[in-house]
């Protein structure tokens, strides 16, 4: 279709609009006067394949920039249609991100990302709520001192070079490894932490992540229980001891009261 957008009744940008909305297979050129080349350039932007100047164009030309319509709107829709799908996927992902950050926010465990250089990539609430901090400038042999990490044993401090998300910055893989947090406070957190390395399609290695939940609490609860049950074995002990020592004089003193009565008789 040519489409002169000179002619009184033609709208130019709006007729050409039209045009691709009612018709997005067919093909447009646009003929416009010399002092319209910007609105044809435009015209081209809003769909059209072409665009052709009065007075400077013949009949040759005019066919030479049809064929080339004819030739290019294919394309032009294979194009529209990718950017559509694109479009699309970019929707997609964008609900994916904002579901999956609104599970990073919401989640009880730990979640701590980082990549090769040890720049932190993610530092979820939860892990900032136990560690009592966040991401933070330092390196990585740094980090032990920084967020005050522990080995087990709540006095040796965790070498640097042993911790769990620098290890799965190498490449490692673990779970249940036990940390705990030191607190300004003076209190102190046991975290039990699973860790893996974050590698990209072909496998290259590209960071690390840790997951970690709070055993505090529940160790507590074991010492609590398991001190329970030491005083509990502890009474039966001495409840039992108590009972042994009654039974004995009273087996003793009825055996001597039957002697008796059997000798009487």
């Amino acid at each position: 279709m040519l489409v002169h957008l000179g002619l009184p009744d033609c709208e130019a940008l709006p007729t050409v609009e039209q045009i691709r909305k009612a018709a997005p297979e067919t093909p447009i050129a646009v003929l416009s006067e010399v002092a319209d080349e910007e609105l044809a350039i435009e015209a081209v932007k809003a769909g059209s394949q072409d665009y052709l100047v009065k007075g400077e164009v013949d009949l040759s030309l005019i066919e030479r920039s049809l064929r080339h319509a004819v030739k290019r709107q294919p394309a032009q829709n294979a194009l529209a249609v990718k950017r559509l799908e694109l479009g699309d996927s970019e929707t997609k992902l964008h609900e994916q991100s904002q579901i999956l950050e609104w599970i990073l926010s919401h989640v009880s465990d730990g979640v701590i990302v980082a990549n090769k250089e040890g720049k932190f990539l993610l530092f979820n609430p939860a892990a900032v709520r136990m560690t009592e901090h966040g991401t933070a400038d330092v390196t990585t042999d740094d980090w032990s001192e920084h967020y005050q990490l522990y080995l087990s044993d709540g006095s040796t401090p965790f070498p640097p070079n042993e911790l769990p998300l620098v290890r799965t910055m190498r490449g490692k893989h673990f779970a249940d490894e036990q940390v705990k947090v030191h607190h300004p406070d003076g209190n102190m957190t046991l975290l039990s932490v699973n860790g893996s390395s974050l590698t990209d399609f072909p496998g290259q290695l590209n960071g690390g992540i840790v997951v970690f939940c709070d055993l505090t609490e529940s160790k507590a609860a074991d010492h609590e229980i398991s001190r329970l049950n030491s005083e509990l074995e502890q009474r039966i002990e001495e409840r039992t001891q108590e009972l042994e020592a009654f039974v004995i004089p009273y087996h003793t003193t009825h055996d001597a009261h039957c002697d008796i009565s059997t000798a009487t008789v």
